[in-house]
């Protein structure tokens, strides 16, 4: 799975490799340290260079800055440094949009059957046991992203009555 992408380009050494946070050209000294360390696909890998990413892809709070567009599949930051990240990393090619837009809309059609009965406390089970499980789908953090905020908008409306 690449953490930059968060598609799955399966279990291949040619496929995936270990990028860092913080470059090794840049930051030598953290070649080897494990927090500043994340598989990422290899042409996320050529997108980023010897940048240094404002956004951690293993890091919750940094991963809740990030906003998508449902219409479209766009991913982006009302964080200005972090959106020059996504923007650096080439993360709204028109086929990773289609692959989000996907995932989500899919995601619509089986949600739809569950619209009355989703509240945010299975919501809260499911989510954690999607992000630690053995398997984490494909592009699931705008899935993550639309019902939180369809929770947070339903919580709001009956707080307000």
């Amino acid at each position: 799975m690449c953490r930059l992408e968060g598609r799955d380009v399966g279990s291949s050494s040619s496929k995936i490799t270990i990028d860092h946070l913080k470059p090794q050209s840049n930051y030598p000294e953290f070649s080897m340290d494990y927090k500043n360390m994340f598989g990422s696909c290899r042409e996320c890998q050529e997108h980023k260079r010897n940048l240094d990413l404002s956004i951690d892809p293993k890091n919750h709070g940094d991963i809740s800055q990030i906003c998508y567009d449902y219409s479209d599949g766009r991913i982006f930051s009302t964080n200005e440094s972090i959106n020059r990240s996504l923007e650096n990393l080439k993360l709204n090619t028109r086929p990773l949009m289609d692959f989000r837009k996907s995932v989500l809309d899919h995601f619509r059609c089986i949600l739809g059957k569950y619209r009355k009965t989703l509240n945010r406390n299975d919501w809260n089970k499911e989510k954690s046991r999607l992000i630690t499980g053995e398997k984490y789908l494909p592009f699931m953090g705008i899935v993550f992203h639309y019902i939180d905020g369809k929770l947070n908008k339903a919580a709001n409306s009956s707080n307000k009555k």
